[in-house]
């Protein structure tokens, strides 16, 4: 039999799968090449520079004016095909914190030599933009500052700063713990719960306005210890530890 097939292959990027990530296992996909075939599935990772200059990751940084092509594995067979590549160590190692990266993927059939249907030629391949932020952000309180307070020495509001370097804060929150005991442990100890000391158990309460230097204001009851949190959420979804 000999089959006249015509058709460019198609091909579609499972991951990565955001626009903003912190972590990358693997590039991965399905492909289809319809009566021929699939004969493989490349991919390329460029990084985004200042036009009109161009980065092409080439196994070892992205120093390669040119695209390169790297070969996925489970990228052959008929009918719709699941394909995945590791991501290696030297491409982790070179992705910068804060870069924007475009991942491309390019399927090829079965039809003989240089009369293969491709999407490298065709120009219909699926492309995947992604910012890397595998960075933490960073949160600081600086009020309250002090063990104690009182009437002459009142406080208002929690009060601090927030940081991301890769991309930028997108939350911050705070947990406020009213106890009755030294190590807040006992049993009447409340949360508060953005209305009153209600949870019994912990809660988290966002903060509004700036969050680079943010307050969260609060009327404190006389005569009660309190204990102070505060968290940080980067646009990747990263939590400040």
């Amino acid at each position: 039999d000999v089959v006249i097939d015509t058709t460019v292959p198609t091909s579609a990027i499972a991951t990565p799968n955001g626009t903003t990530i912190r972590t990358l296992a693997s590039v991965a996909g399905t492909a289809n090449a319809d009566l021929a075939g699939l004969a493989k599935v490349e991919v390329s990772i460029q990084q985004a520079m200042a036009s009109p200059a161009t980065s092409y990751f080439n196994g070892t940084g992205f120093t390669s004016d040119t695209t390169v092509y790297f070969r996925v594995g489970g990228d052959t067979g008929n009918g719709e095909v699941s394909w995945s590549s590791v991501a290696s160590a030297g491409l982790l190692a070179a992705l910068a914190v804060g870069s924007t990266y475009t991942v491309r993927a390019y399927a090829t059939d079965n039809v003989e030599g240089a009369y293969a249907n491709t999407q490298k030629t065709a120009g219909s391949y699926p492309a995947r933009t992604f910012l890397w932020d595998p960075t933490a952000p960073t949160i600081g309180v600086s009020v309250p500052s002090s063990s104690f307070y009182g009437p002459a020495y009142d406080i208002t509001a929690i009060v601090g700063t927030s940081d991301d370097v890769g991309s930028r804060v997108t939350k911050v929150e705070v947990e406020i713990e009213r106890t009755t005991s030294t190590d807040f442990s006992g049993a009447n100890d409340r949360y508060w719960d953005n209305s009153g000391f209600g949870a019994a158990s912990s809660s988290w309460n966002a903060v509004s306005g700036n969050l680079a230097s943010w307050n969260y204001p609060l009327s404190w009851s006389a005569n009660r210890r309190y204990g102070v949190r505060a968290r940080v959420t980067d646009l990747a979804g990263s939590v400040s530890t």
